[in-house]
């Protein structure tokens, strides 16, 4: 089994690979997607992490968790095409909407 590390080595994106937050420097651009509600790799997380990514954008979903709901989020699919096809990306924010319905034991 080969390691992420030893890939993004191979790929030689990063000029500077180390396993501390904000060490790796890469000129690629970059676009990082987090949610608001996300426990596991919180909104901060990508703006550590950011800082050796020169060409870097970073849109946060209000209300997404580490799941796939952030694709849902309204504007979110649409900036994510424009990345990938080198347009400028404006859109910074989105709201994932939901209902939050309680359990309540009887």
């Amino acid at each position: 089994m080969t390691n992420f590390a030893s890939i993004v080595t191979q790929m030689r994106i990063f000029h500077n690979l180390n396993s501390s937050p904000g060490m790796s420097k890469s000129e690629v651009p970059v676009l990082f997607l987090s949610g608001s509600l996300d426990g596991c790799t919180p909104p901060s997380n990508a703006e550590e992490v950011r800082a050796g990514f020169s060409h870097s954008q970073h849109l946060i979903v209000e209300n997404g968790a580490h799941g796939d709901e952030k694709l849902e989020a309204p504007g979110v699919p649409e900036t994510m095409i424009d990345f990938l096809k080198g347009k400028p990306v404006s859109l910074t924010e989105a709201k994932f909407s939901f209902i939050f319905i309680p359990v309540v034991e009887r």
